[in-house]
């Protein structure tokens, strides 16, 4: 720790300051000890050093905070609840909607949206379906398993991207009864 003066000529109070260098060099000094905590004051400036299983280092200046201001301590949001009122809302909203009807998967598999890839897709959003159209290919152990439409009416959104695994029970497609 360095002195230095103040600056004025009248009062040539001297001031201890620490610098960075004069900080690692005490952490390496501890290193090798036993030592697990020190605390070293000098004048207006507070160095405070833990080691341990949660060990860091601490350089606070009363000249940083005033006396009457305290650094406010660390808001955590928890997002959770909101995650699962948000998803509470979103199947609520599904099941009030009786004219959609989700499409599901019957398998685990990979999931196709055309006979091949050169091809067109079997439908896209607002193509219009019959009963037992074909919607998209499941792929399970190297046999190719269609989605057929199990009312007709308008894709209204395809949830799985094609070339993806999918579980069963997986929802595919919606579809707007008509």
């Amino acid at each position: 720790m360095r002195k230095r003066n103040s600056g004025s000529a009248s009062s040539r109070e001297e001031k201890y300051t620490i610098d960075m260098s004069e900080v690692q060099f005490i952490i390496n000094l501890l290193k090798d000890t036993d030592v697990s905590h020190l605390k070293l004051t000098r004048g207006d400036q507070t160095l405070e050093i833990t080691r341990g299983v949660y060990s860091k280092t601490v350089f606070q200046s009363s000249t940083e905070y005033p006396e009457n201001v305290q650094p406010r301590p660390l808001k955590v949001y928890d997002f959770r609840d909101k995650i699962e009122a948000d998803l509470s809302r979103s199947e609520q909203a599904a099941k009030q909607d009786d004219n959609i009807v989700e499409v599901k998967s019957p398998m685990v598999g990979i999931f196709y949206r055309r006979p091949s890839p050169d091809e067109d897709p079997f439908v896209e959003i607002g193509t219009i379906v019959n009963e037992g159209d074909t919607l998209a290919i499941i792929e399970a152990m190297k046999v190719m398993n269609q989605v057929k439409s199990p009312v007709s009416g308008i894709i209204e959104e395809i949830t799985a991207e094609n070339g993806n695994m999918v579980e069963y029970g997986e929802v595919l497609f919606k579809i707007r009864k008509t």
